[in-house]
């Protein structure tokens, strides 16, 4: 199961360890003073925002007051030369993310004028240990001086339904017209700045399950749902099987002195997986393995609504066949930097030694939004630069395919073209596809569609009926 979503911009419809590693450069508020002469600004890529102000409908001015992350992904030194060697394959020896800063990422000099700039207006802003990648924390009227933008209140309508699928809701945001400013000697090692603006960009295309309730309890439809079972199809047990992983499992290999690290767009209710491995697949597991980390501020509560059901599931299925393994889930706020500085951050924190992630969008939909400067054309290459380090230290990342396979846009913008999943036609992550049981099943490869009888079998991950609240 993938986790579909589409970017739902008003004109899409037509068509350390555990934690951010903050670097001894801090940002005082004194190291720059905002009232010396400035240095010439000039423009640099700013996200999603400006196209947000400019089709949606102005309520006012944000107040200055407003809270504000803003994420500057900067780009790195010698990517030429770190490309060539995760091309060629890089066996080791892996470097530490220390030692990436210090080959790939920027220098110290660079990111402490970024940081004491920002300061300087009050900004406090900290980088990663891979030096690629700077938050930071403040307030609309902070950001504004700092950046040469205004920020407007902006009240953004409802997409389309496309597919059948429901419409994004109205939102209430902020934005800014205008991409953001830096004075011309920090603008030229920015890759993306993201965060202008607090629109949700992503929108579940999935349909919730019907009555998700607790096991022992009373089922919608009157009946109980006995506590501790299940399908047999749908347990890992039967995953396990149609892999032929049973014997791998039998002979020992069970995930020892691994971790796994999970990123997401929802949160997840930690009780729910341990209540599946012990009551529902009856398989033992170490304890304590499962770690939540919250990357720029976390991802809200535990909804349905949200895709917590998609982070539940990747949490039960790789938790059930590596069972002694730890997991680190990077839970993200459904924003244009939470999904990157989750990445980042993974990386930077190098404590697993593989990244999952099962959420994205259709190519298409990220080049229309690009070429109707609804996105950073940097967007994609963060990315590839999260990846890139991942590989560089030995980290392997694998990323869900989707369920459209070469026709991935009919998923989110309803167009028929070929297209791939994003960000999982990076070149430098594992695309992983699912496959599915026997049966007649239809795919929506055209706009007539067919169908098509499948005789050979495989596993498609389901979900237990568990409560997610």
């Amino acid at each position: 199961m993938k986790k579909r979503f589409t970017r739902h911009a008003v004109t899409l419809g037509a068509a350390g360890v555990l934690g951010i590693a903050t670097m001894a450069m801090t940002s005082p508020a004194t190291s720059l003073s905002a009232s010396q002469t400035p240095a010439p600004k000039v423009s640099v890529p700013g996200g999603l925002a400006p196209a947000i102000a400019a089709k949606s409908k102005p309520t006012g001015a944000t107040a200055g007051t407003t809270q504000m992350r803003v994420s500057f992904i900067l780009k790195g030194q010698n990517i030429a030369s770190l490309q060539s060697k995760v091309d060629a394959g890089w066996t080791g020896p892996y470097l530490t993310p220390m030692e990436f800063a210090q080959q790939y990422g920027q220098t110290p000099q660079y990111v402490q004028q970024l940081i004491s700039y920002l300061g300087s207006f009050g900004i406090h802003a900290q980088v990663m240990t891979d030096m690629l990648d700077v938050t930071s924390q403040g307030t609309a009227a902070q950001y504004q001086n700092a950046l040469s933008v205004l920020f407007d209140n902006y009240q953004v309508p409802a997409s389309s339904t496309i597919n059948g699928s429901p419409a994004a809701r109205m939102q209430q945001v902020f934005a800014t017209r205008h991409n953001p400013q830096l004075p011309a000697n920090l603008a030229g090692n920015i890759e993306a700045v993201l965060g202008l603006t607090n629109y949700a960009p992503y929108q579940s295309l999935s349909i919730p399950g019907k009555a998700q309730v607790t096991p022992g309890s009373t089922a919608a439809s009157g009946g109980t749902i006995p506590t501790g079972t299940a399908p047999s199809s749908q347990l890992p047990q039967a995953f396990e099987k149609q892999y032929n992983l049973t014997s791998v499992l039998n002979a020992g290999s069970q995930g020892q002195g691994q971790t796994m690290g999970i990123v997401t767009l929802a949160s997840v209710n930690p009780s729910v997986p341990a209540y599946f491995w012990k009551n529902v697949a009856h398989i033992a597991v170490i304890t304590h393995r499962l770690t939540l980390v919250n990357v720029d501020g976390g991802a809200g509560r535990v909804s349905l609504n949200s895709g917590s059901d998609e982070t539940t599931i990747d949490v039960e299925q790789s938790g059930s066949i590596a069972p002694q393994a730890k997991i680190v889930v990077y839970q993200a706020p459904n924003t244009d930097y939470g999904f990157v500085d989750a990445f980042y951050q993974a990386a930077s924190q190098n404590v697993a030694g593989s990244l999952s992630a099962s959420w994205g969008e259709s190519e298409t939909a990220i080049q229309y939004t690009v070429a109707a400067a609804q996105e950073s054309p940097g967007y994609a290459a963060a990315f590839n630069q999260a990846y890139l380090e991942s590989a560089a230290q030995g980290q392997s990342v694998f990323v869900s395919s989707g369920d459209q396979g070469a026709y991935d846009p009919t998923g989110d913008i309803g167009t028929y073209n070929l297209g791939v999943d994003s960000p999982e036609d990076s070149p430098y992550v594992t695309s992983v596809g699912g496959t599915t049981l026997p049966g007649t099943q239809v795919y929506p490869i055209t706009k007539t569609s067919s169908s098509g009888a499948v005789t050979t079998t495989g596993y498609e991950e389901v979900n237990i009926p568990t409560q997610l609240t």
